[in-house]
């Protein structure tokens, strides 16, 4: 009962604080996801401008289509004006045309007579519009208010800023370019090691090390102890670490959510030394090993991640379906600042905020969080405590599917989410069920967690 309150206080929270996990929200922060795909944009723009003209093509329509699909994500004034700033950078007089008539279109929705942001859109506007500099004053004003967003506003028509922008967008383009190809044949790759193992275990050649791991359990008397004090270990990890991550604690700041994150962690891992069970037996249980050697691990964490990939393609698309329908139902009946919990936003860690505009301490420190501490904990507590427990009693689908539905819930990116993150948990515990030791799960892990906030890094280095 304490697991399933908490799981659902975590699930909670995109509805107990601020909007900021989705698309947008009221700061200029709140536009990272946008400014993700809007420097992505930026870079491909620039490599076409270094081709021929004729060589272009598609190539300009598919930028002017993925143009056009942001313009319509727009849900807000702030969020409409950094739109028309990069169609205004992208399309030249026709690009400003565009701009003018999504600016048109957004100031006909009633707002507040003293929203703030009403006043910029309306500035944005007229500079757009009259092709006039923006003053000191202006330039200050919308910064403030559209962040990065600001400079494809100001400097549309200073070659040189386009050039420097155009060059330092680049690299994540080329990124974003390539990564579907390579998606696509690891996909492939693990679609292959998924068929090898399940036709190796069939044929008795290919043996997962939970299960034998499980046949050398205790008592069942001694056994049920364990179940119940890792459940007991499990939940108090999950309510210190949901309770201390309440937007009602953001004014603490990153220190105290990392702290309650530590707090979490210990208190579940010492509860079962603190209620008497063996140290011993409670790593050999808990996965603390090291397996069949600490290198093997290491390349079947890397071997299961490829493995993972076609998993996570199909949580992807149910993540996508999902974001369709809550289109729909936002474009038919959803409001009108689109802030609210339903509606088309894509999912995004809010992490992502603190990559866009924190210095590089905050980046090392989220690269270090992301790669070493959140494989080490989420492992050790969802498939090391819980996904113990649960395979004790049901089978791997039952165990790993709940476990992989729970580690989603309590994720910030909201109910949208919940396929891809799923689906990622569920491949973690399949990872577990092969090795038995969380050395190959953690492995994974902090693979795809560091190659999802190396991209960010590329993205918004420059």
């Amino acid at each position: 009962m304490v697991i399933a309150l908490a799981a659902l206080l975590g699930f909670a929270q995109p509805w107990l604080g601020p909007d900021t996990g989705s698309l947008e929200s009221s700061s200029a922060g709140g536009l990272a996801v946008f400014e993700i795909q809007a420097r992505l944009l930026v870079g491909v723009d620039y490599l076409l401008r270094q081709m021929p003209t004729a060589a272009r093509g598609q190539a300009e329509t598919d930028l002017q289509k993925s143009l056009e699909t942001l313009a319509k994500e727009v849900r807000s004034d702030r969020s409409t004006l950094a739109v028309a700033a990069l169609q205004g950078w992208l399309a030249a007089e026709s690009g400003t045309a565009q701009a003018v008539a999504l600016i048109d279109a957004r100031l006909k929705v009633p707002v507040a007579d003293d929203d703030p942001m009403r006043p910029v859109l309306r500035l944005g506007r007229h500079l757009l519009a009259s092709g006039e500099p923006a003053s000191p004053e202006d330039a200050a004003l919308l910064e403030k208010n559209l962040g990065w967003f600001a400079t494809l506003l100001i400097s549309r028509t200073d070659d040189a800023v386009r050039q420097q922008l155009g060059k330092a967008c680049l690299p994540g383009a080329l990124i974003s370019l390539s990564v579907p190809v390579v998606v696509v044949l690891f996909g492939l790759l693990g679609l292959v090691l998924i068929l090898v193992a399940i036709v190796g275990h069939n044929a008795g050649r290919f043996r997962f090390a939970l299960p034998q791991s499980q046949a050398l359990d205790l008592s069942d008397e001694t056994q049920a102890r364990f179940e119940l004090v890792f459940t007991q270990a499990f939940a108090a990890y999950l309510t210190i670490m949901v309770v201390f991550n309440l937007p009602f604690f953001d004014t603490f700041g990153l220190g105290f959510a990392l702290a309650g994150l530590f707090g979490a962690f210990l208190a579940g891992l010492f509860l079962p030394r603190f209620r008497g069970l063996p140290w011993g037996e409670t790593r050999r249980l808990l996965g603390w090993h090291r397996g069949a050697g600490l290198l093997k691990e290491l390349g079947c964490g890397i071997t299961g991640y490829f493995a993972m990939l076609p998993v996570l393609a199909i949580g992807v698309a149910a993540t996508l379906l999902l974001m369709g329908l809550a289109g729909l139902v936002a474009g038919s009946g959803g409001d009108s600042s689109g802030t609210g919990p339903v509606g088309p936003s894509a999912p995004v860690h809010p992490i992502v905020f603190q990559v866009a505009h924190g210095g590089w301490g905050v980046k090392i420190a989220i690269l270090f969080l992301a790669t070493v501490l959140a494989p080490l904990f989420e492992e050790t507590m969802f498939r090391g405590f819980f996904y113990r427990v649960l395979r004790r009693r049901h089978a791997f689908l039952l165990s790993g599917l709940v476990s992989g539905f729970l580690f989603a819930m309590v994720h910030p990116q909201g109910w949208i989410a919940i396929p891809a993150l799923a689906s990622i948990g569920f491949s973690l515990a399949g990872i577990r069920e092969w090795r038995d030791s969380l050395i190959a799960s953690m492995t994974a892990h902090a693979l795809n967690n560091g190659l999802v906030i190396s991209l960010l890094f590329v993205v918004f280095g420059n």
